[in-house]
């Protein structure tokens, strides 16, 4: 059974949501790219709190910083303890642009198994709307009926549609 939920602001749940909501990842990318002195895009993974770069654009873009990096996975590497500029550098990035702030840890710290969905506060009502196939009991979610969700829904695809032919 599918149960659905409104998050009020103030709360810590939408606080976090909205974090994941408003997270600028192109603008980390861009900060992230003046720091290497290389474009990060394609070349970095955004979603790990240690910076990993490619070996292939390591050696391309940036030789001499070879030395100062281990191998992380397959053709992946991470800088070495003793280049703590760049890591340190790269950590007040992620913090800045709330990197570490993801949908998935959400659920994790909630624990919410199973199926998740997220209407996000799109038009700053206040609310965040959440639908789950299991019963949450914490009381940042309040329920509501599926009525009130479907109609929050409608209302989220009416604004993405209007958003596209502006």
């Amino acid at each position: 059974m599918t149960n659905y939920y409104s998050i009020e602001k103030g709360t810590k749940a939408y606080e976090y949501l909205d974090k994941t909501y408003n997270q600028d990842t192109n603008a980390f990318l861009n900060e992230v790219t003046e720091l290497l002195g290389f474009e990060a895009r394609g070349h970095i993974a955004t979603n790990r709190t240690s910076l990993i770069i490619t070996k292939k654009a390591l050696k391309e873009f940036k030789p001499e910083w070879v030395p100062k990096f281990k191998k992380y996975k397959g053709e992946l590497m991470t800088p070495k303890t003793a280049f703590k500029e760049l890591i340190n550098a790269h950590e007040e990035l992620r913090q800045k642009y709330n990197m570490d702030m993801t949908f998935r840890n959400f659920n994790i710290n909630n624990a919410l198994a199973g199926k998740t969905e997220v209407i996000y506060d799109f038009d700053n009502s206040g609310f965040v709307y959440f639908e789950s196939d299991r019963k949450i009991l914490k009381e940042d979610f309040k329920e509501i009926t599926d009525v009130e969700y479907i109609k929050r829904n409608l209302e989220c695809a009416i604004w993405k549609k209007e958003m596209e032919n502006e």
